[in-house]
């Protein structure tokens, strides 16, 4: 998971957590933004689907994190993990979105 963080620049840290941070962390309910999104990216790249509200909710929240000051739906549109129903995946982001105070940008138009 760290390597996966470092490489995907998820964090600026380069070292592993120490000793038993993992176990803490869960017992604690207290991991670093970093360690979710890489966890969560890694279980997509070895094929875990989000199916439940809660799964399509911190989908979306890590997507729009990553592209952070981006509101363009094209934009998240290109970025939906192979595989996932894409308007399902695009209803949770604008409401992700919207959740933290940002509107989704209108799509830009050809020719202007």
């Amino acid at each position: 998971m760290n390597d996966y963080a470092n490489e995907h620049k998820l964090r600026d840290n380069l070292s592993p957590p120490k000793g038993t941070t993992l176990q803490d962390w869960v017992a604690k309910n207290t991991a670093p933004l970093w360690a979710c999104q890489a966890a969560l990216e890694l279980c997509l790249a070895n094929g875990w689907r989000p199916e439940t509200a809660t799964e399509w909710a911190v989908y979306a929240y890590f997507l729009i994190r990553k592209k952070k000051g981006e509101y363009r739906l094209q934009v998240f549109s290109e970025l939906i993990h192979p595989g996932l129903d894409r308007m399902c995946a695009l209803g949770w982001i604008v409401a992700a979105l919207e959740a933290t105070g940002k509107v989704p940008a209108p799509p830009e138009r050809k020719g202007k």
